[in-house]
């Protein structure tokens, strides 16, 4: 049944699935929108737009979580399955997204399908050579609906299976890691030219476009209410605002099993990478005060990990060389590799970084050794004192990276992790533009195989 807590909120029928119910308690002022399936959004009077009219039928429910919730709908006016991302408002627990983060997603993905739309019509962007548009998570529409529990933003996107491997395993499925690290460095490239600065670039926030979806037909997703669990709500406080929760909850809907079964995955070989996801990114010229931060630790780079370690005192925020080192990280990981354990303490991640990298700034060691951790224990480990910078002119780099001689293709292994020593490296200013890299002798023969 739904989270446990709800039920000091509210009755409803038991059922012995936990997985793909989101929170009740979320249904509150400030939290989730109440939707069903059935709703044509935007309902008519709740729409900021006064000439918006209903046009997305809601079919099945793709997700939830600290962004809101998802679902699959039909575009009645264009005939095409679209997504619909309706963020929270204010206040709810659950909730990871800020009201900045929601308007900057909407503005960047507008900006985004504005330059989309301005390519396909007159070729413009660099003469038409500027590519990697295609690989940026497509925005049909926006808008703004008034609802019991708030305001909230609506996002309406093309529909993406997520790039998740614990998905694709009892599929057999698995994107070509060379083809796909040639797309993702061309659509974070894009993004850069465009003065763009992704801000989370992860695993979580890459996905693969679903163009056989455009083949199924409105039956045939009605066919799956059948293995769809449907919990009918009812409130036990009579003073509930009405309408602020759902009727009824529905379990998440199983996009990849489904296309499993209709034979509708995309080919490995010719699968397409989307760029998802743009809560925590800004242009460069544009910075929060505050940067979120919400990157995982492990795709952060040094300048960023400081910074965030001494309280802006060292070290610089997220910036774009940040989604270089970031890439670099998420890039090893679809080629079966780690970059940086995730088992040791941050200081020992730290000098992991430097030890890829390059030696770490002078103003870095300075605050590091304000610590007071045990020298000797890093001393054992890195066979010298890190706090030195003597130390780091005589360490040999190139035993750090015989760990990764695992990765990659055989052939092109020495390749590869050229390409990856170019972008992970201590001193931001450093790194190799993503554009750049393009250019890299590892992308440039596995494009040239894969056409």
């Amino acid at each position: 049944m739904p989270n446990a807590e709800d039920v000091q909120f509210f009755c409803h029928t038991p059922c012995d699935l936990d997985d793909g119910f989101e929170c009740l308690s979320n249904y509150t002022r400030g939290g989730f929108h109440p939707v069903i399936i059935g709703d044509t959004l935007p309902k008519p009077r709740t729409c900021d737009d006064a000439t918006k009219k209903p046009r997305y039928r809601v079919y099945q429910k793709l997700g939830f979580g600290g962004f809101g919730t998802v679902w699959l709908a039909r575009d009645i006016e264009d005939e095409r399955w679209v997504a619909v991302k309706i963020c929270p408002n204010n206040g709810t627990k659950a909730r990871a997204s800020s009201p900045r983060q929601v308007i900057n997603e909407v503005r960047i993905l507008t900006e985004l399908q504005q330059l989309r739309q301005l390519r396909h019509t007159s070729l413009a962007c660099d003469g038409g050579r500027d590519h990697g548009h295609e690989y940026i998570l497509e925005m049909y529409d926006s808008f703004t609906i008034h609802g019991p529990n708030g305001d909230h933003e609506c996002l309406v996107t093309e529909v993406v299976m997520p790039l998740e491997p614990t998905f694709f395993t009892r599929h057999h499925f698995e994107p070509d890691p060379a083809r796909a690290t040639q797309q993702i460095i061309a659509g974070f490239g894009f993004l850069h030219r465009q003065g763009i600065v992704h801000g989370d670039p992860t695993l979580n926030n890459l996905g693969v476009a679903l163009d056989q979806l455009g083949q199924v037909d409105e039956e045939h997703i009605t066919e799956t209410f059948e293995t769809t669990t449907w919990c009918p709500v009812m409130p036990c406080d009579p003073n509930i605002r009405e309408g602020s929760v759902p009727a009824y909850l529905t379990s998440t809907f199983p996009l990849v099993d489904f296309l499993a079964n209709s034979n509708m995955m995309p080919s490995p070989q010719n699968c397409r990478i989307k760029i998802l996801d743009f809560g925590t990114s800004f242009w460069a010229d544009e910075p929060f005060a505050n940067p979120p931060g919400h990157c995982p630790l492990k795709y952060r780079p040094p300048e960023v990990r400081i910074h965030l370690m001494s309280g802006g005192k060292v070290g610089t925020p997220w910036g774009k060389e940040s989604d270089i080192w970031g890439l670099a990280v998420l890039i090893s990981s679809l080629h079966g590799q780690s970059l940086i354990p995730s088992h040791v303490g941050r200081e020992r991640q730290y000098f992991r970084c430097c030890q890829l990298g390059g030696a770490p700034p002078k103003e870095c060691l300075e605050y590091m050794e304000t610590l007071g951790f045990d020298k000797g224990y890093y001393d054992s480990w890195l066979g010298c004192n890190p706090l030195l910078l003597g130390s780091w002119d005589s360490h040999d780099y190139d035993a750090s990276w015989k760990v990764m001689r695992y990765l990659g293709v055989e052939a092109n292994r020495d390749s590869f992790l050229n390409l990856l020593r170019q972008m992970v490296r201590t001193d931001p200013r450093r790194r190799t533009p993503l554009h750049e890299l393009l250019d890299h002798p590892y992308l440039v023969r596995n494009t040239e195989q894969s056409e």
